[in-house]
């Protein structure tokens, strides 16, 4: 089978529209490699397709929430013919990715069915695995967020002289690193509870071990820009998190978060209740409500209404629509879909294996339901997407200091959501 994808074959339509996925998978960082500013996320143009929301801005606001909050709909997806029809589309075998290496000293991991895990805390306890394997799926879903966000690092309009910066949770650091060579003139911080970072990389950026859901040791109004992605399943209390943000966030001050539902959709009933990928999910959304760790972060728009209980203003949310495999017309969301293709043949057992292990489910359960989703990811008739959600918004010119992440709040939202 050819590692390469199909180049002018209908795949990805014309050939000026091509793009070599290699691209987009050979840029893990690796703790131990030199940092190099040329060594960065894929640079995307803004695509001419008719179905990329290129210029947010220029497109109607589609609903509102609160009187407060725009939300613009995702882009509509229509199934590649083509794609469906050809089985011998080659797709890789394993994904050609630059492999970390990091020093057995910061190993000081959990192991679940061969797969290590950070050492849990009290307040915090993150269902992904730390490891090589899916270090290398989060370097790669950074570059599939690249291609969906046209380039951008992130939407909401910050100025071109951001002084500090924070990207919590930044898990191999790649955004951050990103955002300090765009923005050389800001001090960036990226937090997150394992230390599988690069240790080169730019003069402006640095890296500390923390707890998000700890009270933060950074004094009220200092950032002016918060940046959160791919969190779901790791808080217990998002609301108090998103009051400490608040806090820390200068007047004016922009917050985004980037997540996504776990929900598996399809628009032509190619994804039912029997499907695997609904089995998986239905069983990862069940676990992650027992742990109190909710995967329901941007279900029934819960993330915008905590922007707006938190007392943010100016916010708006952009949805878009995540595709699986190759199937799309669309060049951009074909391309999408195959890293997509490649991150979940990749790793999906490591997605579940510690909180179904967690919630009474045996390895060879989980092994059954894994299997079940690869046969439908090979299975060019199932045409599976995932809903995601970007919403920033703004702290007030004039507000004051929020309470505390230890404070009692007058939300109405929990931990697990409304």
């Amino acid at each position: 089978m050819d590692s390469s994808f199909p180049s002018g074959s209908g795949l990805y339509g014309s050939d000026s529209d091509n793009r070599d996925i290699s691209a987009y998978m050979n840029t893990a960082a690796s703790p131990d490699a030199a940092y190099s500013p040329e060594v960065q996320s894929p640079q995307v143009p803004i695509s001419d397709d008719p179905e990329s929301p290129a210029s947010h801005a220029s497109r109607p606001s589609q609903s509102s929430l609160g009187s407060n909050t725009t939300s613009i709909a995702a882009d509509g997806l229509d199934v590649d013919p083509i794609y469906e029809n050809d089985y011998d589309s080659a797709f890789p075998t394993e994904p050609e990715i630059n492999r970390a290496s990091l020093t057995s000293s910061m190993l000081e991991y959990r192991q679940v069915h061969g797969r290590t895990y950070q050492n849990f805390t009290e307040s915090s306890e993150y269902w992904g695995p730390n490891d090589e394997q899916q270090n290398e799926g989060l370097n790669l879903t950074h570059n599939m967020l690249h291609v969906l966000m046209d380039g951008k690092l992130f939407n909401a309009p910050i100025g071109e002289n951001p002084e500090n910066v924070i990207d919590v949770g930044t898990g191999t650091g790649v955004w951050a690193i990103d955002f300090a060579d765009q923005f050389p003139q800001a001090n960036v911080i990226g937090t997150d509870l394992s230390p599988i970072q690069p240790t080169w990389v730019p003069p402006n950026l640095r890296f500390e071990l923390d707890d998000a859901q700890k009270p933060w040791a950074y004094p009220d109004n200092y950032f002016d820009f918060v940046h959160v992605r791919v969190l779901l399943g790791s808080i217990r209390d998002w609301p108090a998190l998103y009051r400490e943000i608040y806090r820390c966030l200068k007047p004016g001050g922009y917050f985004e978060h980037y997540d996504f539902s776990y929900v598996p959709k399809s628009d032509d009933g190619s994804i039912t209740e029997t499907s695997g990928w609904s089995e998986y999910s239905a069983a990862l959304l069940e676990a992650g409500e027992a742990m109190g760790q909710t995967f329901r972060v941007i279900d029934d728009s819960c993330n915008v209404r905590w922007f707006e209980e938190t007392g943010f203003e100016d916010i708006t949310e952009i949805r878009y629509k995540v595709p699986v495999g190759g199937w799309p017309t669309s060049s951009k969301y074909k391309m999408i879909g195959y890293i997509n293709y490649v991150v979940n043949d990749t790793d999906l057992d490591g997605y579940g294996a510690y909180f179904l292990t967690r919630n009474g489910w045996s390895q060879e359960r989980i092994n059954a339901v894994v299997d079940k989703c690869r046969n439908e990811l090979h299975d060019h008739t199932v045409h599976v997407y995932f809903d995601g959600s970007t919403v920033y918004g703004r702290k007030p010119m004039d507000a004051g200091i929020s309470a505390s992440i230890h404070s009692s709040s007058s939300s109405t939202i929990g931990p697990n959501g409304p």
